[in-house]
């Protein structure tokens, strides 16, 4: 009777984990979806209003690729322009999508990025690698390791956040991060430099926060996406109308208050 009740016992908790565990993986799936739709609304209505601030979608330099960045990466901007840290994009930028490893021709360009941004002055912002909370990453199985593997492969850390770019509240994190570490010097938005190959995410996030936008037209395989052709028609329309891009505004200076002596 023992071992029957024992055995039944065992039985019970078995099922009710499975239970408890369905029940926890549906409460994230109906959060995760809830999430996709609300950024995808989000991204829609952002998208939408550009005709009335179409200067939002503007980059302020361009590259072809992401190797062809300049060895000096602030010659890409005015000489006033004070960048103190760096945001990449990850997918279609430096790495093949849904990748981890650098493409081996953009090794020598991000590695020269590291040594001029080096620890906490470069982030990695990636809709797919830092995209959700380690919870629901691990309650849904979705990119549970993309993160970290993409952490230890290049060194760079990857920001998590629980919604998707271009909604506001991930690239004012990602700033209150860079301005609360005081090792990284930043101040504002004009600190800060943002490098990605989509304008809909990197380019509106980049003028979101008052940041500097540079934008990878073709990335590491050129698409022939629907959006990509939108972006890349909406930045001539743009052009040839003499639209101009925002520069960001530098903080304004705080001097110290000279000794009581003095005065």
């Amino acid at each position: 009777m023992k071992g029957l009740s024992r055995n039944l016992t065992q039985r019970l908790l078995q099922y009710t984990d499975t239970v408890h565990n369905w029940f926890w993986t549906q409460h994230y799936a109906a959060r995760w979806a809830y999430l996709r739709f609300y950024d995808r609304r989000d991204a829609a209505v952002q998208v939408l209003t550009l005709p009335y601030s179409p200067w939002r979608a503007l980059p302020h330099a361009r590259v072809n690729r992401f190797c062809d960045l300049p060895r000096d990466f602030s010659s890409l901007f005015p000489k006033h322009a004070d960048i103190r840290a760096i945001i990449l994009d990850k997918d279609n930028c430096f790495a093949e999508t849904d990748k981890m490893q650098t493409h081996p021709e953009n090794i020598t360009a991000l590695e020269n990025l590291r040594r001029q941004f080096p620890g906490s002055r470069i982030f990695i912002v990636s809709n797919t690698a830092g995209a959700f909370l380690h919870e629901v990453r691990h309650a849904l199985g979705i990119n549970l390791r993309l993160k970290e593997e993409t952490e230890t492969a290049t060194g760079i850390r990857v920001h998590e956040h629980l919604h998707f770019k271009p909604h506001e509240s991930v690239g004012k994190n990602v700033l209150m991060s860079l301005i609360e570490d005081e090792s990284t010097g930043v101040k504002a938005g004009y600190n800060v430099a943002v490098v990605g190959d989509r304008i809909f995410t990197d380019v509106l996030m980049a003028n979101q926060i008052g940041a500097w936008a540079v934008w990878i037209e073709d990335g590491v395989k050129p698409s022939n996406s629907l959006l990509v052709r939108l972006e890349k028609r909406l930045i001539a329309l743009l052009e040839s109308r003499g639209v101009k891009p925002r520069l960001p505004v530098a903080p304004p200076r705080t001097e110290p208050l000279p000794p009581s002596d003095a005065w």
